[in-house]
């Protein structure tokens, strides 16, 4: 592995909290949207977090376009971080003769997407839930329900239940011909770990996916919040090691195909039958990475899954383990038919007494982040239940 001294981060992001997985000090750089979260954020590390006042939010590609930002790069003569790299971007950082971090987004695009991940995970496709590779057109509806995934989905979109002939037929007359992926319904649990591949593969802390659940979103596939304490109510010892296994299994093929650095799973277990499935893979930094980040720090001195991140990325050494967390969640206001950011009302006084935390946005289409809140404490009683800190957090919006 690679010891030798290392040039600084910047980390370019669209939203800040995908960066703030470790703390903006010393060599690593944060460049972001100007916000009233980012604005407070950089109250605290004014020479670490350089804002973008656009008078819109601008992605990732938009923000490295920009002279002033590309002035900063070369200023600190650093390396590109980025939460989810795409070829633009690739095309882009080419050009300006910069270095890009993230692994490749070819490798990223085949592995995410349904209908290429299946023949990329050969052999561990076993772990997916009974499925095929059809387009809509040859699709009949027998009377049981299932998934219909189209190539790319993210967070509930693109993910269809189909529950009867009608609604089948109202995709087929849409798409008849385009490619599609059926899955088996399972009833069951979602969990996720999120994973990074080093020189060896380093497994993170097990969450709790919590999906579906109204007022907090329209969508019953959509993925709002995890939480940490779950696992240690609801899962089995041997179900903990299974999770394990698979995630170490896709790792080392990751691995095989020259991957650094995080990626997450998204496993599912049948309620009847206790069986272990794997729903979905996530090539790139997911999502979660930044809380159980935090939740990590406050609990230890063991590494977190983003400074692992950071290390495997750059061709470190590893041999610290990673921190272990029991406890924690985090949940997200959707924005719905009838929640957005003119109509939600927080009640930020009621919800720090249970030490949680908000974050808003400025987003204006549906099913985009509203507001996340955090939590010290786990939210969820049971898989559909929420506990009574996760009952305080639901009545403190409105």
């Amino acid at each position: 592995m690679n010891t030798n001294a290392k040039k600084p981060i910047v980390y370019v992001s669209r939203d800040i909290e995908r960066a703030l997985g470790k703390k903006p000090t010393d060599d690593y750089f944060i460049v972001t949207n100007k916000t009233k979260y980012s604005d407070s954020i950089s109250n605290l590390y004014p020479k670490n977090v350089i804002l973008v006042d656009a008078g819109t939010l601008l992605d990732t590609y938009e923000l490295l376009e920009r002279p002033d930002v590309a002035e900063i790069i070369q200023k600190h003569d650093a390396e590109i971080l980025v939460f989810q790299n795409t070829s633009r971007i690739e095309r882009l950082v080419k050009e300006k003769g910069w270095t890009l971090l993230n692994p490749s987004a070819k490798t990223s695009k085949t592995i995410e997407e349904k209908i290429s991940q299946v023949s990329w995970l050969g052999k561990l496709a076993h772990y997916l839930p009974p499925h095929k590779i059809t387009t809509i057109e040859k699709i009949s509806f027998n009377g049981e329900r299932f998934i219909l995934q189209f190539n790319h989905s993210h967070t509930g979109e693109g993910t269809f239940v189909i529950e009867n002939e009608e609604h089948l037929s109202n995709l087929r007359e849409k798409f008849p011909k385009r490619e599609c992926r059926t899955v088996s319904y399972i009833d069951g649990s979602v969990y996720t770990v999120n994973t990074v591949v080093a020189d060896n593969i380093l497994v993170g802390n097990v969450s709790f996916q919590i999906t579906g659940i109204s007022p907090f979103t329209d969508l019953p596939l959509s993925t709002i919040g995890n939480d940490w304490k779950m696992p240690y109510i609801a899962l089995k010892k041997s179900q903990g090691a299974e999770i394990e296994k698979i995630a170490r299994e896709i790792g080392e093929r990751l691995k095989s195909y020259d991957w650094l650095g995080l990626f997450g799973i998204d496993i599912i277990i049948e309620k009847t039958t206790g069986n272990i499935f794997l729903l979905e893979i996530n090539a790139r930094q997911p999502a979660s990475t930044t809380f159980e980040s935090q939740l990590q720090k406050k609990k230890g001195d063991g590494l977190t899954i983003f400074d692992a991140h950071i290390r495997a990325i750059r061709n470190e050494t590893i041999d610290t383990k990673l921190q272990v967390i029991r406890d924690g969640a985090q949940i997200i206001q959707r924005i719905t038919k009838d929640r957005n950011k003119n109509t939600l009302n927080i009640n930020k006084e009621k919800l720090s007494k249970i030490g949680c935390e908000t974050i808003t946005y400025d987003n204006v289409e549906n099913n985009k982040d509203l507001v996340r809140i955090t939590s010290p404490h786990g939210i969820m009683s049971t898989p559909n239940t929420l506990n009574e800190y996760g009952e305080i957090i639901a009545s403190s919006l409105s």
